[in-house]
């Protein structure tokens, strides 16, 4: 491997380390990093779900075989 090729592959480990580690740091040490960074609220979530609130909407009712037959 060329030198070049070996610095990729070296960034592209060091990155997914990196995102390994913000991934599954608990909540309150990525929220004190992410203020002396200076990173998003959306950066802080790490991917999860927490404050959007998107699961408090009602849920549509299944569709049952008798509605899709009166759609056609």
């Amino acid at each position: 491997m060329s030198a070049m090729q070996q610095a990729v592959v070296a960034l592209m480990v060091v990155l997914a380390l990196l995102y390994v580690v913000w991934k599954y740091l608990p909540a309150r040490w990525r929220q004190r990093l992410a203020a002396r960074l200076g990173l998003s609220e959306r950066m802080v979530q790490g991917g999860g779900c927490h404050d959007c609130h998107a699961c408090d909407a009602p849920r549509a009712a299944p569709c049952t075989g008798a509605e899709k037959r009166s759609e056609s």
